[in-house]
């Protein structure tokens, strides 16, 4: 990738589409976390310009697996900063200002009307007890500061968290599948 502003460092890039709620400019809006080192980045113009958004500078992803979850103006996103520390990043502006809600360890943040979730993992198939396992965290939306739980707890094979998790619904409860590091495919249907 390139155009002014680009960061330099950073590896295994993942860029993520901003609805903006016009198909117009949402195929121009993308947001896009790095590991080591670069920073969070966002761009309007399909990638000719960048700039790091407030809030996020120097923000990267863990080793294989980042995941952005947006709910109509408000972006969550997962990750470490050097001068904020690791945990849960939230936008209400499309993702132009941001603040940590939450501490801890998170990669992947995904959610649905009810709630909003978080969990930590990174490709290291044998971390997850040395590093305190999937570190599961909810929220009630707005998902703002002081809105964020550990747990529910897990199942006791569900010992490292994802590095993706897709959404849908059986038309009475929404369903998540998680593609968990080192411990497979994990389904669970929202009450």
């Amino acid at each position: 990738m390139s155009g002014a502003g680009w960061p330099a460092g950073g590896v295994s890039w993942f860029p993520f589409f901003v609805e903006t709620g016009d198909p117009v400019t949402t195929r121009k809006t993308w947001f896009a976390i790095a590991q080591n080192a670069g920073s969070a980045i966002m761009t309007g113009d399909g990638g000719a310009t960048w700039t790091k958004p407030k809030g996020v500078e120097g923000l990267t992803h863990a080793h294989g697996g980042a995941q952005l979850y947006q709910t109509g103006r408000t972006l969550f996103i997962g990750g470490g900063q050097a001068a904020m520390g690791n945990g849960i990043y939230r936008s209400t502006d499309l993702g132009a200002n941001w603040m940590r809600v939450a501490e801890g360890n998170v990669a992947v943040v995904w959610g649905t009307a009810k709630m909003v979730y978080a969990m930590w993992g990174w490709a290291c198939a044998s971390c997850g007890l040395k590093e305190g396992g999937p570190q599961f965290q909810t929220a009630v939306p707005p998902g703002g500061l002081g809105d964020w739980s550990k747990g529910p707890a897990l199942p006791d094979g569900l010992v490292w968290g994802p590095n993706s998790v897709a959404v849908t619904s059986d038309g009475t409860h929404a369903v998540f599948v998680g593609s968990m590091w080192a411990t497979g495919l994990w389904r669970y249907v929202e009450p």
